[in-house]
């Protein structure tokens, strides 16, 4: 399976955990993903990624996914101080990336 990645706007986010559902997600995926703000363009669908003058940190990423819950991932994101918002919610946009499963594993 090639990578795959779903880009996703948030339009309000602060610190906090975060979900996102994605039935190609199981609980063995790899999965990456990274963030920054971004801005409406003039137009409706020109949204436009900016870098913005907070801090954005992804961590703690969990896929999840089996019998008993949905396929998708959860995530954890720290939002810093920037700008004119403060510490308070912004627009992010993620780039969710699904990899190959892992095909060894080891234990140290």
């Amino acid at each position: 399976m090639a990578s795959r990645t779903i880009r996703v706007w948030w339009s309000s986010i602060a610190t906090g955990w975060l979900n996102f559902n994605w039935p190609p997600i199981t609980m063995e995926s790899v999965v990456h993903i990274s963030a920054c703000e971004w801005e409406p363009g003039s137009e409706p669908g020109q949204k436009k990624k900016r870098r913005g003058k907070a801090e954005i940190y992804v961590k703690n990423i969990r896929p999840h996914g089996n019998n008993v819950e949905a396929n998708g991932v959860e995530f954890f994101v720290q939002v810093g101080e920037g700008g004119e918002l403060g510490f308070g919610p912004r627009p992010v946009v993620f780039d969710i990336t699904l990899l190959d499963n892992p095909g060894d594993e080891a234990t140290v």
